[in-house]
């Protein structure tokens, strides 16, 4: 095969090559491959792309709930670099974490965690229950007693 006869390709075939089609990056971009070093776009798979297009809080909050980072930087009005780490940090041990990432990007995520944090769900249990009431069953239960 000689050089004319090779096929030109300017972006990655390597992660259609291994199936993984994790590629780290936000959707609709693109990045480098660490492989290769060609672009690969970072865009939802077909079978993806009938899920809603917008994040639900209840499952951020679910996911990141007790999250030792994120309460530490909570009162601190962190910024989205902050946000992005506690987000990193929780996505090693967290399969939730990482489905919401991997459907929604980091940005929607951490844009996510931004507005919970504002309304301070993951420091006052008061603003959680108020925000999320099915997930305080214990509450729904003594109110209906009352």
């Amino acid at each position: 095969m000689t050089l004319s006869d090779a096929p030109a390709t300017d972006k990655c075939q390597c992660t259609r090559a291994k199936g993984d089609y994790e590629i780290e990056g936000e959707l609709g971009t693109t990045v480098i491959c660490p492989d290769c070093h060609l672009e690969e776009a970072t865009f939802r798979e077909p079978d993806n792309a009938e899920q809603a297009d917008f994040i639900s809080e209840r499952d951020v909050y679910i996911a990141f709930k007790g999250s030792p980072s994120l309460i530490r930087i909570a009162e601190k009005h962190p910024s989205d670099q902050l946000i992005k780490k506690a987000v990193r940090k929780r996505e090693k041990g967290q399969e939730a974490v990482r489905d919401l990432i991997r459907n929604y990007g980091i940005s929607t995520v951490v844009a996510t965690i931004r507005i919970l944090l504002d309304d301070h769900v993951f420091t006052c249990t008061d603003g959680a229950r108020r925000r999320f009431p099915d997930l305080f069953p214990e509450e729904q239960e003594s109110q209906a007693l009352d």
